[in-house]
């Protein structure tokens, strides 16, 4: 199992993003895994830059963005892969 914390500001110090990751992978006896994680993002007062256009920055709100993957075996030159990702927009708020 993984964990990560991110933040990002832009050049000016204001905060763009700051996020907590986790996820895990897991591997079968017969070579198949499973991947499952997700992030939960724009923790705390964040703000986009570049939604500005020039003005001043636009505050943002937090999201949530789970995942999973369910790949076959990898013996295979090519094998199928079944995955969803679930993520929140950059939906900004003035």
């Amino acid at each position: 199992m993984e964990f990560q914390l991110v933040a990002v500001l832009e050049t000016a110090g204001l905060p763009e993003e700051r996020a907590f990751n986790t996820n895990t992978h897991t591997t079968f006896r017969n070579t198949w895994s499973f991947h499952i994680g997700g992030t939960v993002g724009q923790l705390g007062t964040t703000y986009c830059y570049s939604c500005a256009r020039g003005g001043p920055a636009v505050r943002q709100d937090s999201y949530l963005a789970p995942w999973a993957v369910w790949p076959a075996t990898t013996v295979r030159r090519s094998c199928r892969t079944l995955g969803q990702l679930l993520a929140g927009g950059r939906r900004a708020v003035a």
